[in-house]
């Protein structure tokens, strides 16, 4: 068997690729892609607008999701020890440098 037969076969990139082309689907329907155009899998009768903006929008959901994940994993990271909140910078003269601005600063 040859590597990229080995590749192909792996659980987690089949779930990977199934999960992306439902979520492919999922946009195309979002954005009103006439279903007429993808014929049996075939997405090459889809303009180069309708195919950028059902790239784009599968983009923005996976990093959206990405960054959800991440938040999740920081929480629970603080919650159970294993990472502390960060602290405030200190000035060398022991006072606390505040990165919000007073009342009369200008932003």
């Amino acid at each position: 068997m040859t590597s990229s037969k080995k590749r192909n076969d792996d659980p987690v990139l089949v779930r990977t690729r199934q999960a992306l082309r439902r979520l492919r689907d999922e946009v195309a329907r979002e954005l009103d892609i006439d279903p007429t155009k993808i014929q049996d899998g075939y997405w090459g009768n889809l303009s180069a607008r309708e195919a950028g903006a059902i790239g784009g929008r599968m983009v923005k959901r996976m990093i959206e999701a990405a960054e959800r994940a991440l938040a999740g994993e920081t929480e629970a990271d603080e919650r159970g020890g294993l990472v502390r909140p960060p602290k405030e910078p200190e000035r060398s003269s022991g006072e606390k440098v505040s990165h919000r601005p007073t009342s009369g600063q200008r932003i």
